[in-house]
């Protein structure tokens, strides 16, 4: 889940699989997404999107790890949408949304 660490929002993603993946492809995409505080905000904007490094796409264990600067002070909702791969099927899984105060996080520029 995001959580505020100083002026910056520290989020990602781990996947791990009980057996050994080293003839299939495993990976892990994890999406930051946020929304507005008020009840009526429903429809999240996504911000960023990071892989887990292609030096890691045949181990048991990937993850992915980043941080935003938090831009603005206002409050904002956020979640996240993980996508793993493994033996070359996709799943997807969102997180609980959590409410943070004092940050929001400006979107990657070009969209994601």
């Amino acid at each position: 889940m995001p959580r505020k660490v100083g002026a910056d929002l520290e989020w990602g993603g781990q996947n791990s699989c009980s057996g050994t993946t080293s003839f299939y492809l495993h990976r892990i995409r994890v999406q930051l997404r946020d929304t507005c505080l008020q009840a009526w905000c429903v429809q999240y904007e996504n911000l960023w999107a990071y892989t887990s490094p292609s030096s890691q796409n045949y181990s048991r264990v990937v993850n992915v790890t980043a941080d935003s600067w938090c831009e603005r002070t206002d409050g904002r909702r956020y979640d996240l949408v993980a996508t793993v791969t493994v033996k070359s099927v996709q799943y997807r899984f969102n997180s609980r949304p959590v409410d943070i105060s004092n940050c929001n996080v400006h979107p990657a520029a070009g969209g994601v």
